[in-house]
């Protein structure tokens, strides 16, 4: 069987298909990324200057459990440590 719309994001409800659904409608403007404190430089990032500032990666984690099940999860994003390299 596959596994599509499950996952662990409790911020959209606990049921194991509520948060692909609810997740949908998510609005990401007109947030912001700060990053200050004992950094070198501070920094404030909106999500469009996150996408056009790192580069997005693919990646792949397979992930087995002794139980028996197996599941390849896909993940598209950037490394914390390029995010903190500007700071």
């Amino acid at each position: 069987s596959k596994v599509i719309a499950y996952n662990n994001f409790y911020e959209f409800g606990v049921g194991m298909g509520v948060p692909a659904e609810f997740s949908q409608q998510f609005k990401v403007v007109p947030w912001s990324l700060t990053i200050d404190g004992l950094v070198d430089k501070q920094i404030t990032l909106n999500y469009e200057d996150l996408l056009k500032t790192y580069d997005i990666e693919e990646r792949l984690y397979r992930m087995r459990c002794v139980e028996a099940w197996t599941m390849n999860i896909p993940w598209l994003g950037f490394t914390l440590a390029s995010l903190l390299k500007k700071a």
